[in-house]
């Protein structure tokens, strides 16, 4: 049997709602910038179908819905770099969704009521984001290896579509205890399973989570080239940030400094696209980037089988007692789970 197979029922039409409603005041990615070419672009966001588009040189995100009698706005074109044009009438809209041109109606005023939804967008990261309820309750959380000098960074990339919720998801890149068990032929030691001394906080936007746990001397985030004639394991430090829709991992062994950003795009409750960009301070070769990049996709692959095993999709709430949390081995798990309740987002 494999992971996709294993199915969840899915959740009442109510807690589903709630759901939804409870993710949408927040930044969530939607795709890389340089994924958006001259044309619009059709993208799923926590179960709803929007158009994204550039326009006048600013990014603007759509419902995919026009507003005269619903077509597809990603199925349209852009005029003269301006305005968005619906493929059914030939309806044009500007970036604010104001309705500018009506072909049907030459020569007469438009309503004022005559729009198409949008909803804020900004780019941060190299990723265009979307807040479908806003303002936006947390900022979108740093990747401060952007604009240090020291580290390389790669391309973004982006793996398989998970079948699982975005907590889901995070936890399980929050999770410090499951290297030796999930990634014994990547970066886990199968000699070190116990629980590393992680110390957890929060800041505004991130639970962060700080320990040391021995990892492979042959894994490439742990310093590909000064490790490989150390002995193995060789100790690792961990500094990870985890958002609502993002996960930010650090490592550091001696002057070795690697970093992931993930950006986690909630497609419905059950489907999340995962984005990735690696940074590191040794092994800086271009040439060097698909090395990489092939190890974090299949450490990414191996927590993925095992995510979508999980049931239920959504989180049951701590107190049901469903999840057997144990200290102090789960403790960054049982923080970012206390803190999505704290949001409102609602569990099982």
């Amino acid at each position: 049997m494999t992971a996709s197979s294993f199915e969840n029922p899915p959740p009442s039409p109510a807690l589903l709602e709630a759901y939804l409603r409870a993710m949408a005041p927040f930044w969530h990615p939607l795709c890389p910038v340089a994924a958006l070419g001259r044309e619009p672009m059709p993208i799923e966001l926590l179960g709803k179908r929007l158009a994204i588009v550039c326009l006048d040189g600013r990014i603007a995100v759509f419902s995919d819905l026009c507003p005269h009698l619903g077509a597809a706005l990603s199925l349209g074109s852009v005029v003269k770099g301006r305005h968005l044009r619906c493929p059914y009438h030939g309806w044009s809209f500007d970036g604010m969704g104001r309705c500018v041109d009506i072909p049907a109606r030459k020569g007469l005023s438009i309503p004022a009521a005559t729009r198409a939804e949008t909803f804020p967008s900004t780019e941060a990261h190299g990723l265009i984001w979307a807040c479908l309820a806003p303002p936006a309750r947390s900022p979108i959380p740093d990747f401060p290896e952007l604009s240090d000098p020291q580290f390389h960074l790669g391309p973004w990339k982006e793996g398989s579509t998970w079948r699982a919720s975005a907590p889901r998801v995070i936890l399980s890149q929050l999770d410090d205890t499951h290297f030796c068990w999930v990634h014994p032929g990547t970066i886990g030691s199968a000699t070190h399973p116990e629980t590393p001394d992680h110390k957890v906080s929060r800041t505004a936007s991130t639970v962060v989570s700080r320990f040391t746990v021995w990892q492979r001397a042959e894994a490439p985030s742990v310093g590909l080239g000064s490790a490989t004639a150390e002995k193995d394991p060789l100790p690792v430090s961990y500094v990870i940030e985890a958002g609502t829709s993002s996960v930010h991992i650090r490592k550091q062994r001696k002057e070795a400094a690697f970093a992931v950003f993930q950006a986690v795009s909630p497609v419905r409750h059950d489907r999340c696209r995962v984005f990735w960009r690696i940074a590191r301070t040794y092994d800086k070769k271009t040439e060097s980037d698909p090395v990489h990049d092939r190890v974090q996709d299949a450490i990414l692959e191996e927590d993925r089988k095992v995510v979508e095993s999980q049931r239920p999709w959504l989180l049951p709430p701590i107190s049901a007692g469903r999840i057997r949390y144990l200290g102090p081995c789960d403790l960054p798990l049982v923080e970012y789970h206390r803190w999505m309740e704290e949001l409102g987002v609602p569990q099982l």
